[in-house]
C-alpha cells in the first residue's frame, strides 16, 4: 500500500535543516574572523582581569603597563620582566600595526589619542592627608599578586582627552569595578 503523505520524523528532520540554513545565512559570521574589533573599554577590561587570572595561575606578582607608542595593555613577570601577553586596545594585531607604520599618513590621522592613566585610591583608603599623597597623582603600572590581591587604584581610559572608562580596582579581589566618578577630595 503506498502512502502520500510524509511522517512526521520526516517534517521534523526538513523543518530542522531549514532553521539551520537560514541561521548561517542570517549569521555575520564575526565568530569565524578573528580580527574582529572591539572597543577599548572591553580590551581595558579583559586585560585587567586577565592579569589578575595570570597572577594566580604563574603564581608569582605581574605588573600591568600601558605602552602609549603602541596603545597597548602589556603584562609582565613583575621581577623578571618577561612579557606574558601584550593587548592592543584598537584590537590591531601586529600585522595590522605593520601595516599602519608603513602606511605613514594613514596610521596617523585614522586612531585617535589615547591614554590609560593608574591613579591610586591608598591616599583615601588610608585617611592619607594630601601631603602625605604628594606625588603619587599617577603610577606607573598596576601590581596582581597570585593571592588575587592588587594595587588599590583607579583605571582611567581617556580617548582624545575625554574619559570614556573609569574602573575602580578592589584591592583584595583585584576585580575590575565600573564606578562613575573619582571622588576628588
Amino acid at each position: 500500500m503506498k502512502k502520500g503523505a510524509f511522517t512526521l520524523l520526516e517534517l521534523l528532520v526538513v523543518i530542522a535543516m531549514i532553521a539551520v540554513i537560514a541561521s548561517l545565512s542570517v549569521s555575520d559570521f564575526s565568530f569565524a574572523y578573528s580580527g574582529a574589533k572591539r572597543p577599548p573599554q572591553a580590551v581595558l577590561a579583559n586585560s585587567l582581569k586577565l592579569a589578575r587570572i595570570s597572577a594566580m595561575e604563574l603564581g608569582e606578582e605581574v605588573s600591568l603597563f600601558f605602552d602609549a607608542e603602541n596603545s597597548d595593555m602589556v603584562l609582565r613577570k613583575t621581577f623578571s620582566g618577561e612579557t606574558v601577553f601584550r593587548k592592543n586596545l584598537f584590537s590591531l594585531s601586529e600585522e595590522d600595526k605593520k601595516k599602519l607604520a608603513e602606511d605613514a599618513g594613514y596610521g596617523a590621522q585614522s586612531y585617535p589619542e589615547i591614554s590609560v592613566l593608574f591613579r591610586p585610591d591608598y591616599p583615601r583608603l588610608y585617611n592619607f592627608s594630601r601631603s602625605d599623597s604628594d606625588g603619587a597623582e599617577f603610577l606607573d603600572s598596576l601590581r596582581f599578586s597570585p593571592n588575587s590581591s592588587s594595587t588599590p587604584a583607579f583605571v582611567e581610559l581617556l580617548i582624545n582627552g575625554s574619559r570614556r572608562a573609569l574602573f575602580k580596582l578592589d584591592p583584595l579581589s583585584a576585580m575590575p569595578l565600573a564606578t562613575e566618578g573619582i571622588d576628588e577630595k
